[in-house]
């Protein structure tokens, strides 16, 4: 019995040493991952913050790696400028992040790859001077990343776009020497595996290979096809944002006409109501009066010429007398009528630029005059699209003069859909002033409960600017209008404000 019970405790130690080990390797992957999942969303999160008002910062962009050694005064800090392939290729800077330094199971803090193609902008070696990034080191829709990260078997392509790797180096094995006089050597802390070694090029490639004896690092990479739909919807809010302020702070009271689409300089084009994005706004520009700045970093990396957009004639500067636009007073989607809207187009589908990277003003060749005015590439459903066809008018470069109230869009110009691809890369839509029963009701009861909304022609009051653009395509627009200028801005008492009041008690899409 004796022998017994010594046998059944032996096994049970066994078992309980094997589950023991066990657990402990699973709470060290799940450290890890957690480590390496946590320092992906740090570099996305920095990415979007990018870009202010002023200053050469463009969303996108991505902090260079830290080459310090532990324990000197810019360890944690990125190393900018990098502006060679070799300062590519360093530790996560968990400093410039904002983060706790990430380690990984085994205590080492995380290396980091960067694509050259997503650096800041002064760490670019053709930038201008000012800043102003160089045409080939815009970063916009069309920028791709350059990284090539191999599954395990060394042969097999998980990614060649990535626009960033981070790493978990794993305990050192083999000759691997981790002092501090070899902190900075990559080969001290990345492995080789499959043909492919990670220490061997600061531009890749990378492998995520098996772990062996002699391998075990850990990596995640952002793609290009995750990563600039993520930058996209961060500019589409920006842009959403100053049109609409467009709206309210103009002395029209409208949002600016478009800059035609084929591929132009961003100027705004009298009476045309579709293509491009204007940097320079008509009939008032951005900054003027008290409309807000465009930031530079539009203009500069060509973000404007990569979205397509749309006023309503209701909506424009000159509804009468809207050269493009089709009989309709709104655009509409499916059965939404909406004041106006622009479309993100995601990352080209094929991987090739639709808009080829020269400098603004550069004649582009037939071909590449071709590929960057085909709405196709941008767009991907056939409503959407036909929008640069033979019966949606254009009105040529720099406009010309105001239209003569003729309707010259067939009904299909102003018609739009909701994008029908759910892909994580794919065109997304964004509207201004799309009229629902809720929006028609609840702002015209805002606006009724905030006037007087200003002082003399200007829209002052926060409930009245917010209001207002939302009620353009709904049935008391004109009315909402009559509230926004001299009398009825300053006071609602005289007969057409009540009457104006009356319309906004009965709103409806």
């Amino acid at each position: 019995m004796m022998l017994v019970l010594i046998a059944a405790l032996g096994a049970t130690a066994g078992l309980f040493a094997f589950y023991r080990t066990d657990t402990v390797s699973a709470e060290n992957e799940r450290n890890t991952s957690e480590a390496l999942t946590g320092a992906k969303a740090a570099l996305i999160g920095y990415a979007l913050a990018r870009g202010g008002t002023t200053g050469v910062a463009r969303p996108g962009e991505l902090p260079c790696p830290d080459t310090d050694a532990p324990g000197t005064a810019g360890y944690g800090l990125e190393n900018a400028p990098c502006n060679t392939n070799a300062s590519l290729l360093g530790r996560i800077p968990w400093k410039t992040l904002g983060i706790p330094e990430p380690k990984d199971s085994a205590g080492e803090t995380l290396w980091y790859a960067l694509s050259g193609t997503f650096r800041d902008a002064v760490s670019n070696p053709a930038t201008h001077a000012s800043g102003v990034p160089a045409p080939t080191e815009r970063i916009n829709s069309d920028t791709q990343g350059t990284i090539t990260v191999r599954a395990a078997d060394g042969s097999t392509v998980l990614t060649s776009v990535a626009v960033a790797v981070v790493f978990s180096p794993g305990a050192p094995h083999g000759s691997q020497i981790r002092a501090a006089a070899s902190s900075g050597t990559a080969s001290n802390y990345l492995d080789s595996t499959a043909g492919t070694n990670n220490a061997a090029s600061a531009t890749g490639p990378f492998i995520a290979g098996t772990p062996t004896a002699t391998f075990n690092d850990r990596l995640v990479y952002v793609d290009t096809n995750e990563f600039i739909p993520a930058v996209e919807m961060r500019v589409a809010n920006e842009l959403k944002s100053l049109l609409l302020a467009y709206r309210v702070k103009s002395n029209c009271q409208c949002y600016p006409w478009a800059d035609n689409w084929p591929y132009s300089g961003g100027i705004a084009d009298i009476s045309q109501n579709r293509g491009r994005i204007p940097t320079e706004a008509y009939p008032e520009n951005w900054g003027q009066g008290n409309i807000p700045r465009l930031p530079q970093w539009v203009g500069a990396n060509n973000w404007h010429n990569l979205f397509w957009y749309s006023v309503s004639r209701t909506a424009s500067a000159d509804p009468v007398n809207c050269r493009t636009c089709s009989a309709s007073q709104t655009l509409s989607v499916g059965s939404t009528k909406v004041a106006a809207l622009f479309f993100a187009p995601g990352s080209p589908l094929d991987g090739q630029a639709r808009v080829p990277p020269l400098q603004f003003g550069a004649s582009l060749s037939s071909a590449q005059r071709a590929r960057a005015d085909n709405l196709s590439l941008y767009l991907q459903d056939a409503q959407n699209n036909d929008g640069a066809n033979s019966s949606c008018p254009d009105t040529g470069e720099i406009g010309g003069s105001p239209g003569s109230g003729a309707i010259n869009g067939a009904a299909s110009c102003d018609q739009y859909a909701e994008p029908s691809s759910t892909a994580r890369n794919r065109d997304r839509l964004y509207m201004l002033g799309a009229a629902t029963a809720a929006t028609c009701t609840s702002n015209a009861q805002a606006l009724t409960a905030a006037a007087p909304c200003g002082d003399g022609w200007r829209v002052t009051n926060p409930a009245c600017q917010v209001a207002i653009p939302n009620l353009d395509a709904c049935s008391c627009a004109a009315a909402a209008r009559v509230m926004s200028i001299p009398p009825c801005s300053n006071e609602k008492v005289s007969t057409q404000c009540q009457a104006a009041i009356a319309l906004l008690q009965t709103c409806t899409p």
